[in-house]
């Protein structure tokens, strides 16, 4: 079928939808839900209906745009903005709009999932919000695309398995980077603490790793 015929196609079918059953029209969206020449108003029409119906194209659909997911994101509810965070591929635009639309479950979602791409700035809302939501705090330090800034600041209040792990990555860090982490690690256990005496051993060998190492510049 030609471009034009598809949508011809499309316009009947979307005039028919509001007859059709749930059932009905769950099976059509189920079945629709892979094709990438799906008319684009009738995908649309179906990831606007109930969630039972929508789920499917929400999560698979390629004909829907970063444009369509986001007003989807604005317009719908959280059962709608969970099924779009476990898409397989989620842009920039459409990983925003989930963070600052969605409740506690679709930010763990977008988090788990390595194909949302996310901005620095989702990255540091993200890391924020784990101080006060220990579900993020794994996802997060599991993460390939978490900044060394970032992993620094969530490093105070994840455990101390986590701790070990942000200090493992520390081997892919430039010296400069490394030097200034490293203070600041020194820094925080001078200080007022933010976490329990108990709790700063993984800082503490990590500092003495590194001088032992010769990786860490005297002052």
């Amino acid at each position: 079928m030609s471009d034009v015929e598809v949508e011809l196609f499309g316009g009947v079918i979307s005039d028919l939808l509001h007859d059709m059953e749930v059932e009905v029209r769950a099976g059509l969206a189920k079945r629709l839900s892979l094709s990438s020449e799906a008319p684009k108003s009738v995908i649309t029409m179906l990831a606007n209906d109930k969630i039972e119906v929508a789920r499917p194209i929400l999560e698979n659909s390629p004909a829907l745009n970063s444009e369509t997911l986001v007003r989807i994101v604005q317009q719908r509810n959280q059962e709608h903005n969970l099924a779009i965070s476990l898409r397989r591929e989620i842009n920039e635009a459409t990983t925003e709009a989930l963070l600052e639309e969605g409740d506690n479950a679709v930010l763990e979602a977008v988090t788990r999932n390595p194909g949302a791409e996310l901005s620095k700035k989702s990255m540091r809302f993200l890391v924020e919000k784990s101080e006060h939501n220990e579900k993020l705090h794994r996802p997060l330090v599991s993460r390939q695309d978490l900044p060394p800034d970032l992993q620094h600041q969530i490093f105070w209040w994840v455990s101390n398995v986590l701790r070990e792990r942000i200090l493992s990555m520390t081997e892919n860090i430039d010296q400069e980077t490394l030097d200034s982490l490293i203070a600041e690690t020194e820094q925080e256990l001078s200080s007022e603490p933010k976490i329990s005496r108990v709790d700063y051993s993984p800082a503490q060998k990590f500092i003495q790793r590194k001088k032992s190492l010769g990786q860490l510049n005297e002052a």
